[in-house]
């Protein structure tokens, strides 16, 4: 009698063990998933090639930001590189315009940060859409 109370025990041990197991795999895959799609993939749309030609020239670049975006967070993250760049921001149009302060390729570099921070993460060319890194190499590099 003792046997089968004992290998009856050991047998519920393990089921509890195996839901356990898996009640926690599912909980960590819920959170996962959760913390994962708080953040969104945005794009902007910049000029057109040629136009982005001269923008590299005169140091000022102009992209319309998402909806999304706000002044306050344009402002938020803007005051991080006034060293490097100045941002304006039209709120009904939702037109960025970035100056640099001093125009190098070191320093324009520092924009894909700045889109970066505002989860831009592609880029729409004439329709096209490339990531923000390629939009550095293509145009600010």
């Amino acid at each position: 009698m003792l046997k089968y109370n004992l290998l009856y025990y050991i047998s519920v041990l393990k089921k509890t063990l195996i839901m356990k197991s898996i009640f926690y795999c599912l909980f960590f895959f819920l959170f996962a998933q959760t913390s994962f799609a708080q953040e969104a993939n945005l794009s902007a749309i910049s000029l057109t090639t040629k136009e982005l030609v001269k923008s590299k020239e005169l140091g000022v670049f102009e992209f319309t930001f998402p909806t999304q975006i706000t002044k306050e967070n344009i402002q938020q993250s803007a005051q991080f590189y006034t060293s490097y760049f100045t941002v304006n921001f039209s709120e009904p149009t939702h037109k960025v315009t970035i100056s640099m302060i001093e125009n190098n390729s070191l320093n324009r570099r520092i924009i894909m940060r700045f889109l970066a921070t505002n989860n831009i993460s592609t880029i729409s060319i004439e329709g096209t859409s490339i990531s923000t890194q390629e939009f550095y190499e293509k145009y600010l590099d």
